[in-house]
């Protein structure tokens, strides 16, 4: 067995695709809506199967990223079938809250590859820190971080502690 078919996120894309593709079997879709939600679909998969097998954690990372863009991609897709009538609003609700389910657990998995390179260097490159506030900016999360009175932190002096912070006071908004 692959170590990617032991992870639970794996599982639940497989779900995830199964179910898009059940629901592209039974509805009439036009050929560029099919094809394109289909691939999204498929795309978190094969992204999620191939990043775990990479070496360098900024690749897997990477790949982790491209699954969950694609998740976005269906998403919209389903939205727009569901404001055309094509997908009722209780599947469009189901597959959504798949969906987001993924997209959080797939987040969490680039988050901790983030704070593990920092801790690497005991400090976070600007390359670091972009990348988490680009993964951060792109998951809509408001990000709040509650700093004693006697310190201020700006975001250029963010330390493998300060981001700790960040990631608890992520966890709890």
């Amino acid at each position: 067995m692959f170590d990617f078919e032991k992870l639970e996120v794996y599982k639940k894309a497989k779900s995830f695709n199964a179910g898009i593709r059940q629901f592209i079997k039974e509805t009439k879709l036009d050929t560029t809506t099919n094809d394109q939600l289909r691939r999204a679909s498929f795309s978190i998969v094969l992204n999620l199967a191939e990043g775990s097998g990479r070496f360098s954690k900024a690749d897997r990372r990477n790949f982790f990223v491209i699954a969950r863009s694609s998740i976005f991609e269906c998403v919209a897709i389903l939205d727009i079938l569901k404001d055309e009538g094509k997908l009722s609003i209780e599947l469009y609700n189901s597959f959504y809250s798949n969906a987001e389910e993924l997209s959080k657990i797939i987040f969490s998995m680039s988050f901790s590859i983030v704070l593990n390179l920092a801790e690497g260097s005991g400090r976070f490159s600007k390359a670091d820190r972009r990348n988490f506030f680009v993964i951060a900016r792109s998951s809509k999360i408001v990000i709040m971080l509650k700093l004693s009175k006697s310190r201020q932190l700006k975001p250029t002096d963010l330390s493998t502690f300060s981001l700790r912070l960040f990631a608890v006071q992520l966890a709890k908004h």
